[in-house]
């Protein structure tokens, strides 16, 4: 392939599939500003743990920074913060900084639970969403729904949370209706 589908480098948008990269001019070209010529700064980045660990998402904040949302059935995934200690196996997201050269912040966000997306605000707080089958997140002081709705064994909850920009703790955790 000439170009890859990658997240826009000028921050214009939204839709991924608007930038390209060329691989041959080393080059992003996007679709939607018709702005070009960026160069790209390449790393690698191995993080991880024993059993099996993905990526479903991944954004960069203004100064470079990557964020990357996932989930791990490995209980030794790097983390510096859980949020259910017990139990590291769930949705999981971390920072790197811009060069690749350290991690930020690891954090497991919930035991069984699903991380669909997230985006990113001017801070570089992480807002969350996805689902789970726990009744056992941490939600926050007046939200607009603390307890799961459901009843049933086999419910399936949404969840929303805004994970604070330094990766510490929940500014705001919320259920949010049955799936």
């Amino acid at each position: 392939h000439d170009a890859l589908p990658i997240y826009c480098p000028h921050g214009c948008c939204w839709w991924r599939r608007a930038c390209r990269f060329d691989m041959r001019k080393g080059q992003w070209y996007c679709h939607r500003c018709k702005r070009q010529g960026d160069q790209l700064d390449l790393y690698a980045a191995a993080i991880g743990g024993t059993s099996s660990d993905d990526v479903r998402s991944i954004r960069t904040d203004a100064n470079g920074n990557l964020y990357a949302l996932g989930s791990t059935t490995s209980t030794d995934f790097p983390v510096t913060k859980a949020f259910t200690p017990t139990n590291p196996i769930g949705a999981i997201l971390f920072k790197l900084n811009a060069a690749g050269s350290a991690l930020t912040y690891s954090t497991q966000l919930g035991s069984r639970m699903t991380a669909l997306a997230f985006d990113l605000d001017s801070t570089g707080a992480a807002y969350v969403t996805g689902s789970t089958n726990v009744n056992d997140i941490a939600t926050t002081a007046g939200v607009l729904q603390p307890k799961p709705a459901g009843a049933g064994l086999n419910d399936y909850y949404g969840f929303i949370v805004k994970l604070s920009a330094a990766g510490t703790g929940f500014d705001v955790a919320t259920y949010y209706g049955v799936i």
